[in-house]
């Protein structure tokens, strides 16, 4: 079965090169990030922020390997709700619509999440398929504004048909709790339970299973967090900084992580281990704005653009 991916997905190990702030006179209140360039040896991708006159993300552009630039996400606000609408990579023969609300708190923290998405394929380059997806996530921080737990559930059925109709339904729920110690997450722990019913003509197939995914982080470069914070439920979507959530309030931003990934069937017996590090080096400009991220090894490296222009 076909899968289908909304947003480009890159797991970076970055370690930025300056580890030192240093201020000058410029004034960073009214900083923006208004581009952010990922280059890799094989590929590129740009995406740019425009604002409303409230200073507010209203648009999300993007351009992969030189490609003419298109929406990414457009976005709207309705008190408390920020809504995040994606259609432009739908093509003669894939409809593609994605839905995204996020529900804030009075400090502008995200309390709710919900996403729905709807694709379909067809003519004749393709079997037919059609594809809906819903979640869920729910959000809960300690009294510094650190994000401490998230609890998701989602529903994913999937119809194709390559020959003789197929149905796939997949219901999960995650729970991932968060570790703070010295004003910044040092582990997270994701536990996802999964159910799943594969229909065909004949047959009706069902598994269960589960998924555990510990990641230790480090910050033993002491790298500082600071970059433009005034649209983070927006810039969280589409987070090229770090694998943890978008949060000001963070003392550092981590230059390592370790992920254990431990998967079990439906009886609890370990079928499944992975693990993977991931290293960062960050530069920063010279009021001490994040400036690279470059990632060890042959990979890409990620630029953050502001305005007003930094040096």
């Amino acid at each position: 079965m076909k899968k289908i991916a909304f947003l480009l997905t890159i797991t970076v190990n970055c370690i930025f090169i300056s580890s030192g702030c240093h201020k000058d006179s410029q004034s960073t209140a009214d900083a923006h990030l208004i581009s952010v360039l990922i280059k890799s040896d094989l590929d590129s991708a740009r995406y740019d922020y425009e604002y409303d006159a409230n200073g507010r993300i209203h648009r999300i552009l993007t351009t992969q390997n030189n490609q003419p630039r298109i929406t990414f996400y457009d976005i709207s606000y309705n008190g408390n709700e920020i809504i995040l609408t994606q259609s432009a990579f739908s093509t003669t023969d894939h409809n593609l619509m994605d839905t995204i609300h996020l529900f804030t708190d009075g400090n502008n923290r995200v309390t709710k999440r919900t996403r729905s998405q709807y694709s379909d394929y067809t003519g004749p380059n393709h079997n037919p398929q059609r594809t809906w997806y819903y979640d869920t996530t729910s959000y809960e921080y300690n009294g510094d504004g650190l994000l401490t737990k998230a609890i998701r559930s989602s529903y994913d059925t999937t119809w194709y048909n390559p020959g003789s109709p197929r149905t796939v339904v997949v219901r999960s729920q995650a729970t991932t709790t968060h570790t703070i110690d010295n004003g910044n997450v040092v582990q997270t722990k994701e536990i996802t339970n999964i159910s799943q019913v594969d229909r065909t003509t004949t047959n009706v197939f069902f598994d269960n299973r589960s998924n555990e995914l510990t990641r230790t982080i480090g910050y033993n470069l002491s790298y500082s967090n600071k970059t433009d914070f005034s649209n983070a439920a927006v810039l969280n979507e589409i987070n090229w900084f770090s694998e943890l959530p978008f949060n000001k309030n963070y003392r550092n931003i981590p230059n390592k992580f370790s992920r254990v990934l431990i998967t079990k069937d439906q009886n609890g017996a370990v079928n499944g281990y992975y693990s993977s590090q991931t290293d960062y080096q960050f530069e920063y400009y010279s009021d001490g704005f994040i400036a690279l991220r470059d990632q060890l090894g042959p990979f890409e490296k990620v630029t953050y653009l502001y305005t007003p222009k930094r040096e």
